[in-house]
């Protein structure tokens, strides 16, 4: 064997070494990417009392109000639901950054990225906090 040769069998080992490392960076991401589309978000409001989740885009896929909240008037049940579904988009956003920074670390770009655009998805609520001692005021329902 010439050093050529051994030069050509130290290349096909590298080669078949990156091989393999692509196709596990591959069948890593297409679990952690599964992972992360499969993910739903929780959050309560006025003491559980009203609860939603949604989906990875920040969509409600549920929605439950208590009926002594929805007693209380429209505009308690809106600040509340409001609330809730900021609540589950906050859940959301935490478990893609659990789940994005353990599988990319924390700094990397793809981290940034994602937890970018699933935070572009959390809407803050309306700030005007209801009076529970002005009793029930009202609201559209």
């Amino acid at each position: 064997m010439t050093s050529g040769d051994g030069q050509r069998v130290d290349d096909d080992h590298r080669y078949d070494d990156e091989v393999r490392a692509a196709q596990h960076r591959a069948e890593t991401s297409t679990a952690w990417s599964a992972q992360v589309m499969a993910l739903t978000g929780t959050g309560s409001a006025d003491r559980g009392r009203v609860r939603a989740t949604v989906n990875l885009d920040g969509i409600v896929t549920g929605l439950t109000v208590a009926d002594s909240t929805a007693a209380r008037g429209g505009r308690v049940v809106e600040l509340a639901v409001q609330s809730a579904v900021h609540a589950a988009q906050e859940d959301v956003l935490r478990q893609t950054t659990d789940l994005t920074s353990a599988q990319w670390g924390a700094d990397s770009p793809t981290t940034r990225v994602v937890t970018g655009e699933i935070a572009a998805n959390v809407r803050t609520p309306d700030p005007d906090e209801p009076d529970p001692a002005a009793g029930n005021p009202g609201g559209q329902w």
